[in-house]
């Protein structure tokens, strides 16, 4: 009965898919709260769909380029942001601009589920796959791959690479070696572009060169010819800045990347533990330990690197264990694996219906817990204030042609909506790189930049200064939640009196 149920891989890998597109898909637009970073990958993407080039900023470099290629192309296949006619003031097809994203994050996702239960039932066998996928698709942390963020970005490649790496071994094994070096050098290409991603992916390589090379001859030839695309296609970056005579500018940017100021591993680990997702957090650490009594192989070469990464570079932010969600699903489902192997020689218990229990459990709890926070919608006053600042800058474009005179300081949200799918012209800065502010100036206020401002006492001296003056060039639209009801004030001193609106929302 046991094997008979567990042959029939396509329903479970259907339901696997079903769970993680529900807590993925549902609720992009209000769940979870616009990020910073998100508004950088857009609007580097958008900058790139405008013919600009990929590296928007010649004296700042940070990350390599395929983050903003992958999402411009994407985008450019369904004409967006045009096909959706969004309007200046209209708040729902803000929201639109966003909500495509959003969606394609998930079924990012989802594609990851998909490729969670490949590599599962392929390295250990179909229960795992069952178990590994379900835990990935409905547990609480994985909200964060809802984020427009390269972590999330990166992390179908590095699992395609894992993916093709053990479908390669296979059939060079029997001998079929056209069909297993193409997938050898796909996994490697893979490798590469995950690396062209976001940089801290390297550490996958002694992963899928074990699962390359194992049980199985290679000559030097063949590694070389593996290793090639993971060298050089993230050498793209560097040889760019190269042949724009920006290396300094590159290396710069690299060691700045490496010696930030953060969140240490022990204090992100608290984060995950007693806020976000401790029962994940545990029984991935339980899933490692077990891993480490097994010499499980596989867990240990694809979490242990990232481990030692962070601690290397002394800091991490909460989005850099999205890579390791997969790795810690796959060891919670390989020691619940091998606890109900031990069971059925033991013969205490079934392992069928256990299994089934185990599944349905972890789906149903993953489900409630994930539903509760997915449901909520905490971004309406943003794409509210966005579009009272979008109609703002449009009324003062009709009647300046110095245009380029007046800063907008705001979250990076705010900015690339206005710049490049409306095209008002202005001199946008981040509250972040406000380091010079013009004498016209427009504010966008919300908590990311309170808190900004807690932070820099340079900026929040800057902006304080300009509050109290009263300076009669600064608008300031801005969010707040007095009690339970949220208020988005445009104050413009540019009149005298002041002109204040003030604009209630639920």
């Amino acid at each position: 009965m046991d094997k008979r149920i567990f042959s029939n891989k396509h329903f479970f890998l259907l339901v696997s898919l079903s769970l993680s597109s529900f807590t993925h898909l549902i609720n992009p637009i209000g769940w979870p709260s616009l990020y910073y970073d998100e508004g950088i990958y857009m609007r580097r993407a958008m900058h790139l769909m405008n013919g600009l080039g990929p590296q928007e900023d010649p004296t700042f470099y940070d990350h390599p380029y395929f983050g903003q290629i992958f999402l411009a192309g994407v985008l450019s296949l369904i004409g967006y942001p045009h096909v959706f006619g969004p309007q200046i003031g209209n708040t729902n097809s803000l929201e639109m601009l966003y909500l495509i994203p959003r969606i394609i994050m998930g079924i990012i996702a989802v594609v990851d589920t998909f490729l969670i239960f490949q590599i599962s039932d392929r390295i250990y066998n179909k229960r795992v796959a069952l178990i590994a996928s379900i835990i990935f698709g409905v547990t609480h942390l994985s909200w964060l791959l809802r984020w427009i963020l390269l972590d999330s970005i990166l992390v179908p490649f590095l699992l395609l690479s894992i993916l093709l790496a053990v479908i390669s071994n296979n059939y060079l094994k029997s001998n079929n070696s056209r069909q297993g070096i193409s997938l050898f050098l796909l996994s490697g290409m893979s490798l590469g572009l995950a690396i062209f991603t976001k940089i801290p992916a390297f550490v996958m390589i002694p992963l899928t060169g074990f699962l390359t090379f194992r049980n199985a001859k290679r000559s030097i030839n063949m590694v070389r010819f593996w290793f090639l695309p993971i060298i050089l296609i993230p050498m793209i970056w560097p040889a760019y800045s190269i042949v724009n005579g920006q290396f300094t500018s590159w290396w710069e940017g690299v060691y700045y990347q490496t010696h930030r100021e953060g969140q240490m591993i022990a204090e992100s680990f608290q984060t995950i533990l007693f806020k976000d997702d401790p029962m994940f957090l545990v029984l991935g650490i339980a899933g490692l330990t077990m891993a480490v009594i097994k010499k499980d192989l596989f867990v240990l070469l694809w979490i242990i690197p990232f481990l030692l990464f962070f601690l290397g570079i002394g800091w991490v932010s909460l989005y850099h264990w999205i890579p390791l969600i997969p790795a810690f699903s796959i060891s919670i489902a390989a020691m619940i694996d091998e606890l109900l192997k031990r069971c059925q020689k033991k013969r205490i218990i079934k392992t069928f219906p256990l299994t089934l229990v185990i599944a349905l459990t972890i789906g149903s709890i993953g489900l409630v817990t994930t539903k509760q926070i997915i449901t909520k919608n905490v971004n309406s006053t943003h794409f509210e204030a966005a579009a009272h600042l979008i109609s703002y800058l449009s009324t003062i474009k009709d009647k300046s042609n110095t245009n380029s005179e007046i800063t907008v300081i705001a979250d990076p949200f705010y900015l690339w909506i206005a710049k490049y799918v409306f095209n008002l012209d202005f001199n946008y800065k981040t509250y972040y790189n406000a380091n010079t502010i013009g004498n016209r100036t427009v504010v966008v206020f919300d908590k990311d930049f309170r808190k900004a401002m807690s932070e820099d006492d340079d900026l929040n001296g800057k902006i304080s200064e300009m509050h109290d003056s009263k300076n009669p060039h600064v608008v300031y639209i801005a969010w707040e939640n007095p009690g339970k009801t949220y208020n988005v004030t445009i104050v413009d001193y540019s009149q005298y009196p002041a002109n204040q609106k003030m604009h209630p929302y639920p």
